[in-house]
């Protein structure tokens, strides 16, 4: 497993808000952020728990930006 952080943005899903990465790239996700609904078109930072294989995966999206990773 690699534990990572990444910053996303948010998506609009009907009437809910979902990371993109979370949406997206299976694992254990936590936003650290703390933004408030209203700031839901900013990126947003998540801390997660991912396969060596999604990471890759994820790692080579333009859309999502690892700042860090390990393991």
């Amino acid at each position: 497993m690699i534990r990572c952080t990444v910053e996303t943005v948010w998506v609009l899903t009907g009437d809910t808000y979902t990371a993109d990465v979370v949406r997206r790239y299976p694992g254990e996700w936590t936003d650290i952020s703390g933004q408030s609904d209203a700031q839901h078109l900013d990126g947003v930072i998540f801390v997660g728990m991912v396969d060596p294989a999604v990471f890759a995966d994820m790692a080579a999206d333009p859309a999502i930006t690892v700042i860090h990773s390990e393991g």
